[in-house]
């Protein structure tokens, strides 16, 4: 069997280093990638649609707010104008997120690997916490408390 076949080969052979001992005999580095592990247009689609849906419900009231202006108004080309900042500062956000999340480098995605299991137990306590807030508070509302 051929060692390092889907392995990144050197410009220079001369410089080509020796497969280390520990992937001689490990067939999974031999494996061809998965098509499945490959990013596709449909499942970035997806995503989309999912974040939309999901994001809907914080962004409608504003929406309906800046529609309503709008349709109150006679002044077309202002309406343009609302949509198009409506929509570009919905946008500029992600655009940001995107670009800075594109220039993290390897060290600190590991720093914050080793840090999110620690994240994940404080904010599911927090959430605990204002679980029994809020329902503590319902039952105050009610008169039951």
């Amino acid at each position: 069997m051929a060692i390092g076949v889907f392995k990144k080969q050197p410009k220079n052979p001369a410089i080509a280093e020796e497969p280390s001992r520990d992937t001689q005999n490990n067939d999974e580095n031999l494996a061809a990638p998965s098509e499945t592990s490959l990013p596709t247009y449909s499942r970035s689609f997806v995503l989309g649609v999912s974040l939309s849906t999901a994001g809907l419900a914080c962004a409608l009231p504003i929406l309906i707010a800046v529609i309503t202006a709008i349709s109150t108004s006679a002044d077309q080309i202002g309406g343009f104008l609302a949509l198009f900042l409506y929509a570009f500062g919905m946008i500029v956000p992600f655009i940001l997120i995107g670009l800075g999340l594109g220039k993290i480098n390897e060290y600190l995605v590991l720093k914050l690997v080793k840090i999110t299991s620690k994240l994940q137990i404080i904010f599911g306590i927090i959430l605990i916490i204002l679980g029994f807030y809020l329902m503590y508070t319902a039952l105050v509302i009610l008169g039951i408390w």
